[in-house]
């Protein structure tokens, strides 16, 4: 990875998951269930974009330049206004592959320009996905962009679980390819 540095924390330990969760204080997007343990894979890397944070902030931001870096969005499903907000519920037509599906998208903290903390969700799949963006000195305006992934450790499809070391190489390749792609967007387009 070219400016890159690839950290993958790995299997996080037991949580139930919850936004402010009276029985862990966990602060992850997962719904509450006090009786049930959810294993959690996470995955960070960081990488340096030869451009002011304002403008990385605003390719991570702005549905028109999300569609175009991002090739897996194809199209926002409603009105963007004000994208993102806190608490706001955004679908978009979202492809893997040939498969095309609707990715809902709830911003859960919008900092900006420091920081954008998302659940998404589409098909049985569920992830929160944190942004960090921090200018960094020097000659030439740049910023060191982290983006952490937390999902769950399997992920049930229809008669059968996608395993734990499955789910970490769909949540390595997805940072991977997000950050490469925004990098390259936000080098290429000031």
């Amino acid at each position: 990875m070219p400016n890159s540095a690839r950290i993958v924390i790995g299997a996080g330990g037991p949580r139930h998951g919850a936004r402010a969760c009276a029985h862990c204080d966990d602060s992850a997007s997962f719904e509450c269930e006090p009786d049930r343990v959810v294993l959690v894979i996470t995955v960070a890397m960081a990488t340096v974009i030869g451009a002011r944070h304002t403008r990385v902030w605003r390719a991570l931001t702005d549905p028109a330049e999300l569609v175009v870096w991002d090739e897996r969005i194809l199209a926002p499903l409603e009105s963007e206004d004000g994208y993102p907000f806190s608490g706001q519920h955004m679908r978009w037509r979202y492809r893997i592959g040939p498969i095309q599906l609707v990715l809902h998208d709830h911003p859960l903290e919008v900092s900006a320009p420091e920081k954008l903390r998302t659940a998404i969700s589409f098909g049985s799949l569920q992830y929160e996905q944190t942004f960090t963006l921090l200018p960094e000195e020097g000659p030439q305006p740049r910023t060191r962009l982290g983006m952490r992934l937390v999902a769950s450790n399997s992920v049930p499809v229809v008669g059968s679980v996608v395993d734990r070391f499955s789910v970490r190489r769909m949540a390595t390749e997805h940072v991977d390819v997000t950050l490469r792609s925004l990098q390259r967007w936000c080098e290429k387009t000031p």
